[in-house]
């Protein structure tokens, strides 16, 4: 009754709470995602069913209550055509607070669930200036979904989309972008496992042999692929970096990693870092700087100007690998990271 969960990273998007907005207006659904900061607590769960009540759990934690639902809300973020539409189309955001006190702080267009790099479709509202704004966007060959996201302090919304369809331009097809980083060999041999790199390397040629041709969605495929020796944390940015660089709205960028994926405590941020092991990862050190951090896949992902799929087969087996065992896997806390509607990734994981 007090809201407390623990769920998958899609689980978290099927439950929520329905919150009524008065006798003339819809009842609102917000998923249970919005308000994990507050309410996903798989501790607070686990000292309940030991202590008796979510009351004694919290005291053992010494950690406050949640605040209730409705003081938390989310904005109501809403988007328009202002004009007729066409290779460009002018916008009009426009946002509310869903909470008393709790102000629209930040706004930002989506293409295709993809922020837009460009500054003129972002506003900073603040607390003392009206949550609105208007841009002109460039629209790319195809059909498309604008939205915009609005963000306060304690969660975000997107508003419904608006579709548009950019001018056909005969004989120029979008790209296929992929990053495919494999790791078998490392330089702890006792990390070593038997087709990563291989895998690496099959869906980076499928991707092409599949999805590119004359009759296909895409013209081309580029791309690296990033193996073993060369697949150190360095490499698999410059690889992003270079990709990030070159991808244009109406691209797809498919990143693939296989390899360890692992949790590791922080004790400066007194919480768990999830990280994917590149070549030179030492589960014996801390990973900081030595392993693909979950911060290096949001800042490389983010910023991306087209839609992103990250397909992960980073699982690891704790009795197989021996010196893995005092690790959770990070596969959970990756896709929620990157799922984030702030991030806008979408994410296929092994088992």
């Amino acid at each position: 009754p007090e809201g407390y969960y623990a769920a998958s990273p899609g689980g978290e998007k099927l439950f929520g709470w329905a919150v009524g907005g008065g006798p003339n207006e819809l009842v609102a659904f917000h998923p249970a995602e919005k308000f994990a900061r507050h309410f996903r607590r798989p501790d607070v769960i686990k000292l309940t069913i030991e202590k008796g009540s979510v009351k004694d759990a919290l005291a053992a934690l010494k950690a406050p209550p949640a605040p209730a639902v409705e003081t938390i809300l989310p904005p109501t973020a809403k988007l328009e055509l202002v004009g007729p539409p066409g290779a460009t189309v002018k916008l009009k955001a426009t946002a509310v607070p869903g909470a008393p006190g709790k102000p629209v702080l930040a706004m930002r267009v989506l293409l295709d669930g993809r922020p837009l790099a460009d500054d003129a479709t972002a506003w900073t509202p603040g607390a003392d200036r009206p949550a609105e704004g208007e841009c002109e966007v460039a629209v790319p060959p195809g059909a498309h979904e604008l939205r915009v996201l609005a963000r306060s302090a304690d969660a975000a919304a997107v508003s419904d989309p608006v579709a548009v369809f950019g001018p056909p331009v005969p004989g120029k097809q979008p790209t296929l972008y992929r990053v495919c980083v494999g790791v078998s060999q490392y330089a702890d041999p006792g990390l070593k496992l038997g087709a990563a790199a291989n895998d690496a390397r099959a869906m980076f040629e499928a991707l092409e042999r599949h999805c590119v041709g004359p009759d296909n969605r895409f013209g081309a495929a580029k791309g690296e692929l990033v193996r073993d020796r060369e697949a150190t944390r360095a490499g698999a940015l410059a690889a992003l970096d270079g990709v990030q660089k070159a991808a244009r709205p109406g691209d797809l960028v498919v990143v693939f990693f296989a390899g360890h994926g692992v949790s590791q405590h922080d004790p400066a941020a007194r919480a768990d870092a999830y990280y994917l092991l590149t070549h030179e990862s030492d589960v014996g050190k801390p990973l900081t700087g030595k392993a693909l951090s979950g911060d290096d896949l949001q800042t490389g992902l983010k910023g991306m100007a087209c839609p992103v799929l990250l397909i992960l087969d980073a699982c690891h087996s704790a009795g197989a690998v021996p010196r893995l065992r005092e690790f959770r896997p990070a596969v959970d806390q990756v896709t929620r990271a990157v799922t984030h509607e702030n991030v806008g990734v979408t994410v296929l994981a092994a088992a």
